[in-house]
């Protein structure tokens, strides 16, 4: 049980490395494309909405993948994509090269998440399930509290170049540390996939709830994410980092709330509460 717990907790630490990587890019890209670039506001949101399309794109491969051959593969390959796609920002000077750039961080980005989540559930005693998930959701959001306020005081003292080279190194130390975990995977699960028709594969109906619970979840915290640097500036601030701050911790708030409700009350009595955040 100990070890277990040691490496629930590696794989919290390897999750925050990511997404306070992410939690960079969350000022750092629109702030360039707009003052950089040149582009619009409403441009700069859609390339940082973009990532959406291509993580849910690949997330039925990814969790197919992932019961096949294990979650440490793509637990690794998730940040090593970042890594790189963080190292080529430098030297991205088009707006479709970055729109690329995401893209492909998208990819990442699901199946980082998709591997990391697998193996947090395997790790979770059955019946504090939803307390360890809580807990581990908890790290997405010290990284989008985290990122945001270091990636606003790189662009003021050193410019967007340092920020890019922190995104990297941040997700370099998640796919170290998770390069270290053992394999979670459990041995009952088959080699082959189940013979479900593809719409049953891509739309389960017992995923089809709660995955609409966390859509509409999602609208509102991708709004929030693209947006929040440059309205920032709109109503007079010098900095979002306040802003994602004060989301954050109130997310983190909840989640330490809603944990111990949901084992308590069971799913429904706590899925208002657990809904207060969203994981890429």
């Amino acid at each position: 049980v100990r070890d277990l717990r040691r490496v629930f907790w590696l794989l919290c630490a390897s999750t925050l490395g990511n997404y306070v990587a992410q939690g960079l890019l969350y000022p750092g890209l629109p702030l360039y494309l707009t003052r950089e670039l040149g582009t619009s506001k409403a441009v700069a949101g859609l390339i940082m909405t973009s990532t959406s399309l291509s993580a849910i794109a690949a997330r039925p491969w990814a969790g197919a993948f992932i019961d096949r051959h294990g979650r440490r593969p793509l637990l690794v390959a998730g940040p090593v994509v970042m890594v790189v796609t963080a190292l080529a920002l430098p030297a991205v000077a088009n707006v479709w090269w970055v729109l690329a750039v995401r893209l492909v961080q998208g990819l990442g980005s699901s199946m980082g998440y998709s591997a990391s989540a697998a193996m947090a559930a395997d790790l979770a005693p059955p019946a504090q399930r939803t307390r360890y998930l809580a807990r581990f959701g908890m790290f997405f959001y010290v990284g989008f509290a985290v990122g945001p306020w270091l990636a606003e005081v790189l662009i003021g003292r050193s410019g967007f170049a340092a920020v890019w080279l922190t995104v990297a190194g941040s997700a370099a130390v998640g796919a170290v540390i998770a390069a270290t975990l053992p394999e979670t995977r459990p041995s009952t699960i088959g080699d082959e996939p189940l013979p479900l028709p593809i719409l049953r594969r891509l739309f389960h109906p017992a995923a089809m709830s709660p995955g609409l619970v966390l859509f509409c979840v999602g609208v509102g915290w991708t709004a929030l994410s693209a947006f929040l640097a440059l309205y920032a500036r709109e109503i007079g601030l010098t900095s979002s980092d306040r802003l994602f701050l004060v989301l954050s911790v109130t997310v983190l708030c909840t989640r330490a709330f809603a944990g111990s409700l949901a084992d308590r009350l069971g799913k429904g009595g706590g899925a208002v509460s657990l809904g207060g955040g969203r994981h890429r």
